[in-house]
Protein backbone atom coordinates (compact mmCIF):
# COMPACT_ATOMS: atom_id res chain seq x y z
CA UNK A 1 0.00 0.00 0.00
CA UNK A 2 2.24 2.79 -1.27
CA UNK A 3 1.02 6.33 -1.80
CA UNK A 4 4.08 7.15 -3.87
CA UNK A 5 2.10 7.64 -7.06
CA UNK A 6 0.90 11.14 -6.17
CA UNK A 7 2.83 14.14 -7.38
CA UNK A 8 4.43 16.14 -4.60
CA UNK A 9 2.15 19.09 -5.25
CA UNK A 10 -0.84 16.81 -4.64
CA UNK A 11 0.75 14.69 -1.93
CA UNK A 12 2.21 17.30 0.44
CA UNK A 13 -0.67 17.21 2.92
CA UNK A 14 -1.04 13.44 2.59
CA UNK A 15 2.62 12.89 3.46
CA UNK A 16 2.45 15.28 6.42
CA UNK A 17 -0.69 13.44 7.58
CA UNK A 18 1.14 10.12 7.35
CA UNK A 19 4.00 11.55 9.44
CA UNK A 20 1.45 12.71 12.04
CA UNK A 21 -0.17 9.29 12.00
CA UNK A 22 3.09 7.43 12.66
CA UNK A 23 3.96 9.97 15.39
CA UNK A 24 1.06 8.62 17.45
CA UNK A 25 2.43 5.06 17.53
CA UNK A 26 3.20 4.08 21.09
CA UNK A 27 5.30 1.25 22.49
CA UNK A 28 4.45 -2.17 21.08
CA UNK A 29 2.44 -0.57 18.25
CA UNK A 30 2.90 -3.70 16.13
CA UNK A 31 2.30 -6.29 18.84
CA UNK A 32 5.92 -7.46 18.64
CA UNK A 33 7.49 -5.11 21.18
CA UNK A 34 8.56 -2.36 18.78
CA UNK A 35 9.57 1.01 20.15
CA UNK A 36 7.26 3.99 19.99
CA UNK A 37 7.87 6.48 17.21
CA UNK A 38 10.76 8.60 18.41
CA UNK A 39 9.90 12.33 18.62
CA UNK A 40 13.30 13.34 17.22
CA UNK A 41 12.84 11.03 14.25
CA UNK A 42 9.37 12.48 13.64
CA UNK A 43 10.74 16.03 13.78
CA UNK A 44 13.55 15.17 11.39
CA UNK A 45 11.10 13.47 9.02
CA UNK A 46 8.92 16.61 8.87
CA UNK A 47 11.95 18.80 8.23
CA UNK A 48 13.22 16.39 5.58
CA UNK A 49 9.88 16.33 3.75
CA UNK A 50 9.47 20.11 3.76
CA UNK A 51 13.08 20.55 2.58
CA UNK A 52 12.46 18.02 -0.16
CA UNK A 53 9.40 19.94 -1.33
CA UNK A 54 11.52 23.06 -1.55
CA UNK A 55 14.29 21.30 -3.47
CA UNK A 56 12.34 19.57 -6.22
CA UNK A 57 9.05 19.66 -8.08
CA UNK A 58 9.59 16.23 -9.65
CA UNK A 59 9.67 14.02 -6.57
CA UNK A 60 6.60 11.89 -5.94
CA UNK A 61 5.16 11.56 -2.47
CA UNK A 62 6.31 8.52 -0.48
CA UNK A 63 4.60 6.16 1.90
CA UNK A 64 5.66 6.88 5.48
CA UNK A 65 6.44 4.06 7.90
CA UNK A 66 8.03 3.47 11.28
CA UNK A 67 10.51 0.75 12.12
CA UNK A 68 10.83 -1.32 15.25
CA UNK A 69 13.47 1.06 16.67
CA UNK A 70 11.25 4.16 16.35
CA UNK A 71 12.83 5.57 13.19
CA UNK A 72 10.80 6.95 10.29
CA UNK A 73 11.13 5.71 6.74
CA UNK A 74 10.06 7.24 3.46
CA UNK A 75 9.36 4.57 0.84
CA UNK A 76 8.69 5.42 -2.79
CA UNK A 77 6.83 3.13 -5.19
CA UNK A 78 9.98 2.79 -7.31
CA UNK A 79 11.80 1.15 -4.39
CA UNK A 80 13.78 4.12 -3.06
CA UNK A 81 13.90 4.30 0.72
CA UNK A 82 15.25 6.83 3.19
CA UNK A 83 15.52 5.89 6.86
CA UNK A 84 15.65 8.66 9.41
CA UNK A 85 16.81 7.31 12.76
CA UNK A 86 15.74 8.80 16.07
CA UNK A 87 19.28 9.90 16.87
CA UNK A 88 22.44 10.44 14.93
CA UNK A 89 23.16 11.84 11.49
CA UNK A 90 22.72 8.69 9.40
CA UNK A 91 20.33 8.64 6.48
CA UNK A 92 20.29 5.63 4.17
CA UNK A 93 18.99 5.65 0.63
CA UNK A 94 18.25 2.21 -0.79
CA UNK A 95 17.22 1.13 -4.25
CA UNK A 96 14.48 -1.37 -5.17
CA UNK A 97 16.87 -4.29 -4.57
CA UNK A 98 17.73 -3.14 -1.05
CA UNK A 99 21.22 -2.02 -2.04
CA UNK A 100 22.48 0.96 -0.08
CA UNK A 101 23.05 3.74 -2.58
CA UNK A 102 24.20 6.33 -0.05
CA UNK A 103 24.68 6.10 3.68
CA UNK A 104 26.08 8.21 6.49
CA UNK A 105 24.82 11.47 5.01
CA UNK A 106 25.84 14.12 7.51
CA UNK A 107 23.48 16.79 6.33
CA UNK A 108 19.78 16.58 5.58
CA UNK A 109 20.26 18.95 2.65
CA UNK A 110 22.55 16.43 0.98
CA UNK A 111 19.81 13.83 1.24
CA UNK A 112 17.24 16.24 -0.13
CA UNK A 113 19.43 17.04 -3.13
CA UNK A 114 20.04 13.35 -3.75
CA UNK A 115 16.41 12.23 -4.16
CA UNK A 116 15.67 14.10 -7.42
CA UNK A 117 18.91 12.75 -8.88
CA UNK A 118 18.07 9.15 -7.97
CA UNK A 119 14.53 9.49 -9.24
CA UNK A 120 15.72 10.88 -12.58
CA UNK A 121 18.12 7.92 -12.89
CA UNK A 122 15.15 5.58 -12.44
CA UNK A 123 13.01 7.34 -15.06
Amino acid sequence: MFSGQSLVSNGKDETLSQISEVSRRGPNWDGFGSAASHPQSIRRARVFWLELLGASTRVTSPAVATSSNGSVSFVWSNGLEIHIPPTGPIFSVRDENGNVRVSDLRDIVEAVELIPKLESERA
